[in-house]
């Protein structure tokens, strides 16, 4: 199901055959759309949801576009290459489905720690169902050069968006069903407004913990 819309959303564009990388996209593709061998641990009051056994990572980058962006995720470190070239712009990290869905009623938002390379303005994303191309509730936070920092990031405060595109008038974020976590490197923040952050070259962002908190 994730795989048709995924080519969905390659074929949309007319200049992706000229540099797209099928190796590459079949490679990500694959990863999300193989079968789930580890259910998520249960929360029972542990706030941190990463690291936390049943939580897999895998990059995914302005390929499934078209673009030549390219980054990999290895032990929490989140590193890569970003560019606009062939209309590309994006690197990201995403979760498989998280399975059983975490239940964050009782919580006011998620707080992360990262660590960056250099100076850069990026996304933290999750999703309250699984469809793939669904709406993404989106926040924007700036990292330091080479300086482990904790950014809080309030449900209240979540944008919902599509394609980087705020959406008017829709339902509330679910707390209680997150199915997917997600960081992203983007040229663009929301509605055609570029990131006034954003460099094209090698990155690196350390994630070290998420975790969710309460008022």
């Amino acid at each position: 199901f994730h795989l048709r819309q995924m080519l969905r959303v390659v074929l949309v564009g007319s200049v992706v055959a000229a540099a797209w990388n099928p190796v590459r996209f079949a490679q990500q593709a694959w990863f999300f759309n193989q079968p789930l061998t580890r259910a998520l641990e249960p929360l029972d009051g542990n706030v941190r949801l990463y690291p936390r056994r049943g939580v897999e990572w895998g990059p995914l980058d302005d390929v499934v576009m078209g673009g030549e962006s390219s980054s990999t995720w290895e032990n929490g470190v989140w590193r890569g290459r970003v560019t606009t070239a062939n209309n590309g712009g994006f690197a990201g990290v995403r979760t498989r489905p998280l399975r059983p869905a975490i239940d964050a009623s009782r919580y006011a938002g998620i707080r992360i720690r990262v660590t960056s390379d250099r100076e850069s303005r990026f996304k933290f994303i999750t999703r309250d169902n699984e469809e793939w191309n669904g709406i993404a509730w989106t926040w924007i936070f700036d990292a330091p050069a080479g300086r482990r920092v904790e950014i809080s990031l309030p449900f209240a405060e979540a944008v919902p968006t599509k394609f980087a595109r705020s959406l008017p008038d829709v339902p509330p974020l679910d707390t209680s069903h997150l199915v997917t976590l997600q960081l992203a490197l983007s040229k663009f923040e929301f509605d055609d407004a570029l990131n006034p952050r954003f460099q094209e070259g090698d990155f690196q962002l350390t994630l070290d913990s998420i975790e969710l908190y309460t008022a």
